[in-house]
């Protein structure tokens, strides 16, 4: 599982709003048709709103479609399923969360003004551009390719982790964006278990990661799901598609440590994730850029010896695309089992604070890379900028 505790004293200055701050908010959404009322009903969202106003230079009818998502956001519905040894147990199915360990990297500062210093490791590395079809442009189709391989059972799984690219904040941010392209190739594999459970052996992610210092943390964001998802008497509940979800420290969160939203998310449109800290909670809100409409939206309870809180006190993010995989197949090398994701891409991420909010540049993040280091011949990546503007491909074929 992609989580870990930091135990370093993080040293940040976060300021909240003046009142002239608020004035100069409210006079630039009012140009945008937002009153008085809804400037209060809008509460954590106006950061997002005027960001997302700026950065997609929206015109006033695309910023009121989104205003008014905004304003009508109700939690969809959310399933707790059971995890043990690395696996998500869903009703005869079964699926790997991602899990791997990081370093503890050195602390620095989440403030605009002092954060400023940057590390000569973070230069990006550009390999294997030649197996990308289509650097940072990816896919839209509606007809992306997926597949579902059938595989041996392991004789067993070993260390099974899969790969994950991925970018890590400083301290003090409350709130990250993006705009997100789901892959446009993708293929799972799967086996039976000697207990009949049937295991999707691959999960393709695309989250944020939310880590407190001194307490707990969580993945969240999007995740693939190859099966269509049951009742227990066997009706569909959520056919085989993409979803929101979060999955948090066993530790803290016990048996709700994995959470998931049962709204699909489409594909063949642009999409913008945006996740936010409140107080013991993780809400994940996906949009259609199309028309800015609501894809999917859930906010989702934490234990309170997370630290959660709205203010984004001691906290640092991750941005990541994973490929997570549970076991390798038998007489297979580790990680050439025949799954893939293809395409993935990254592209305007924010970090927001109490004060305001920013492009994730070189000023935001401490390290860069993938996890882990290690890699043979299965994947790729094109880096435009590696902090805010990545694309990833992940090839376990063989």
């Amino acid at each position: 599982m992609s989580l870990i505790c930091l135990s370093i004293q993080p040293v940040f200055a976060q300021n909240e709003k003046t009142p002239d701050d608020l004035q100069i908010q409210k006079n630039y959404l009012a140009e945008y048709g937002v009153t008085d009322d809804e400037f209060i009903k809008l509460e954590h969202h106006k950061d997002t709103l005027i960001s997302l106003i700026k950065k997609k230079n929206l015109n006033k009818e695309q910023a009121t479609n989104l205003k008014n998502s905004m304003l009508n956001l109700e939690s969809g519905n959310i399933i707790t399923l059971p995890v043990k040894d690395g696996l998500v147990y869903d009703n005869g199915h079964a699926f790997p969360v991602p899990h791997r360990s990081i370093p503890a990297e050195q602390n620095k500062n989440g403030n605009e003004t002092l954060d400023t210093f940057t590390h000569n490791q973070l230069e990006p590395q550009l390999l294997d551009n030649e197996k990308l079809s289509s650097p940072l442009h990816g896919s839209l189709s509606s007809d992306a390719e997926s597949h579902t391989i059938n595989v041996l059972p392991p004789t067993s799984c070993g260390s099974g982790e899969g790969y994950h690219y991925i970018v890590s904040s400083g301290y003090g941010y409350r709130q990250a964006s993006g705009d997100v392209t789901l892959p446009w190739g993708y293929a799972v594999t799967k086996y039976v278990n000697s207990n009949g459970i049937e295991v999707q052996n691959d999960i393709p992610y695309i989250f944020f990661g939310i880590y407190v210092n001194g307490g707990g943390g969580a993945d969240a964001g999007i995740w693939y799901r190859g099966y269509d998802a049951k009742d227990a008497y066997g009706n569909v509940i959520a056919p085989a598609g993409w979803y929101t979800f979060v999955n948090g420290f066993r530790a803290y969160d016990g048996d709700n440590a994995w959470q998931n939203g049962y709204q699909k998310i489409p594909t063949g449109v642009p999409l913008q994730l945006v996740v936010t800290e409140l107080n013991n909670a993780i809400e994940v809100t996906v949009y259609n850029e199309t028309n800015w409409s609501v894809a999917a939206h859930n906010v989702f309870s934490r234990a309170a010896a997370n630290g959660f809180n709205q203010n984004g006190t001691n906290t640092r993010w991750n941005s990541e695309i994973s490929l997570a995989q549970h076991c390798t197949s038998p007489g297979l090398p580790y990680r050439q089992n025949g799954a893939y994701m293809l395409g993935s891409i990254w592209d305007n991420i924010y970090l927001y604070t109490t004060s305001g909010y920013g492009l994730w540049d070189s000023r935001k993040t401490t390290s860069n890379g993938w996890e882990p280091g290690f890699r043979t011949n299965v994947t790729s990546e094109y880096i435009h900028n590696p902090y805010y503007k990545y694309q990833a491909s992940i090839d376990y074929r063989y």
